[in-house]
C-alpha cells in the first residue's frame, strides 16, 4: 500500500484506497486512473481475501489506517468497526 500511495496527494490516495476496498467488497477488478497495470494486477491479487472475512479485516486494515490519517481523525482504527 504505501509503495502505491507515495508520492500521491491525498485525494489520489483515496481514490486508490475507495477502488481497492470497493474491489474488496463488490468487484474483482480495480477501478483507478492512478495505478497502472502492473500496480493494478498486483492490488488485483488480493481480491481473493473477499471469501474470507477474518482476512477481509486484514487486507483492509492498513487502508483504514491510510483513510484515517489523512482525515486527521485520533481515535483508534478498530478492525471491529469495519464492515
Amino acid at each position: 500500500m504505501t509503495e502505491l500511495v507515495k508520492g500521491k496527494s491525498f485525494d489520489e490516495a483515496k481514490e486508490i484506497m475507495n477502488a481497492f476496498l470497493d474491489m474488496i467488497k463488490n468487484t474483482s477488478k480495480i477501478q483507478s486512473n492512478h495505478l497502472d497495470e502492473d500496480q493494478k494486477t498486483k492490488l488485483m491479487s488480493l481480491s481473493g481475501v473477499k471469501q474470507f472475512p477474518m482476512r477481509v479485516k486484514c487486507a483492509t486494515l492498513s487502508w483504514h489506517t491510510l483513510n484515517s490519517a489523512i482525515e486527521g481523525k485520533k481515535e483508534e482504527v478498530n478492525t471491529e468497526a469495519i464492515d
